[in-house]
């Protein structure tokens, strides 16, 4: 009576008394393939909506530098020349004064300049430990 009482206590399964139900990979598949929608459809708004404003100084003059066969494949000849007129005309934004609104009177400055100003004005720092110690 005792082997009865724990065998029905502990029955051993033959086999699986149920498989993954198909709802759950639909599911899934159908999640997934909503937020590829969304974020594709977002993507497309936001050119969308940026395609009627200007490029930064930068970027733009970057990309319109000249091509000397607009036909032709446009491999990079000189990858170090490249580089080195990409970052003199990202150095020269980031060390001169200039208008970014006009209108609204919003202008940008020198990165040393502007740092300097942020430490400055960051609350909870003094005056006198403006400068790192090592």
């Amino acid at each position: 009576m005792t082997e009865q009482r724990s065998a029905s206590r502990h029955p051993q399964p033959g086999y699986e008394p149920r498989d993954v139900s198909p709802r759950l990979p639909l599911y899934t598949a159908i999640a997934v393939l909503t937020l590829l929608a969304v974020l594709l459809g977002g993507i497309a708004l936001a050119f969308h909506f940026r395609e009627g404003t200007r490029l930064s100084t930068r970027v733009a003059a970057f990309f319109s530098l000249p091509l000397a066969d607009p036909h032709a494949a446009r491999l990079q000849a000189s990858p170090d020349d490249d580089l080195q007129r990409m970052r003199a005309l990202g150095s020269a934004d980031l060390n001169r004064y200039g208008w970014v609104d006009r209108d609204a009177g919003v202008v940008h400055i020198p990165i040393e300049e502007a740092m300097t100003l942020y430490i400055k004005r960051a609350p909870g720092t003094d005056d006198d430990h403006s400068e790192a110690q090592p």
